[in-house]
């Protein structure tokens, strides 16, 4: 049978059959995951899934891994008037152009973290894609079990889910050069936060997106504590 009567069948409630509680085809998560099927299926194509093979299953893996977050939700705005296809095809052009970066930038004996992937496209998380793999693995486990094939061609495809860039932290003499430059030394900067957010980062390890939403009530100073009485803590 084709992928797409396999979806039917696998995930079809028949009648008079009662609804597993638990398993990839519960009520809750039949949905999502009947989605996450027919996403595999429309990369792969249409064909007998016995003749579906294990660099097939990557292929689509590349291109499940490369579809921006949402975007079927963001249709109407981000990527409004654009086709799928019309998007892989800019996200693997991306995707080229940050490998060469990186592998350019490991030629030269270059700091590797100087090259970020989300400096380059929007991705799914490595997390996301193996979601994907883990639904497509239950599914093949019940296709063995209804003789339709004879191995699970899913497995042993899982990204790491660390998604760091390896990223080292900054050495000492390297902060000295970023906070004691001109261009926090002479004011070079234009507004307030440009100096105060990169500071407060410096000393409190909080993440960018946390620092720029701190209010001035969110800053306070401790008290009963010696000596803290100009520390601000968050």
């Amino acid at each position: 049978q084709a992928i797409a009567a396999f979806i039917q069948s696998a995930t079809e409630v028949k009648p008079g059959q009662r609804t597993a509680k638990k398993g990839w085809n519960t009520t809750s998560s039949a949905g999502e995951r009947k989605a996450n099927l027919e996403e595999w299926a429309y990369h792969i194509g249409e064909m007998d899934v016995a003749h579906v093979t294990h660099n097939m299953i990557i292929e689509a893996r590349t291109n499940i891994a490369l579809t921006p977050p949402n975007f079927k939700k963001r249709l109407t705005t981000a990527f409004k008037g654009q086709t799928l296809e019309t998007v892989l095809a800019k996200q693997r052009t991306k995707w080229q152009a940050y490998i060469t970066d990186l592998e350019k930038a490991r030629k030269n004996d270059m700091q590797v973290i100087n090259v970020a992937i989300e400096d380059y496209l929007e991705t799914r998380s490595n997390k996301t894609v193996n979601n994907y793999l883990w639904v497509l693995r239950q599914f093949y486990e019940y296709a063995i079990q209804q003789k339709w094939v004879a191995a699970n061609e899913a497995t042993g495809l899982d990204l790491p889910e660390d998604d760091s860039t390896g990223r080292d932290p900054f050495s000492a003499e390297e902060l000295k050069a970023i906070f004691e430059s001109r261009y926090y030394k002479f004011e070079d900067y234009n507004r307030p936060e440009q100096y105060f957010v990169p500071h407060i980062q410096l000393f409190t390890g909080a993440r960018l997106n946390e620092v720029c939403q701190l209010q001035t009530a969110d800053i306070v100073f401790p008290e009963n504590i010696p000596g803290s009485e100009h520390i601000p803590c968050f």
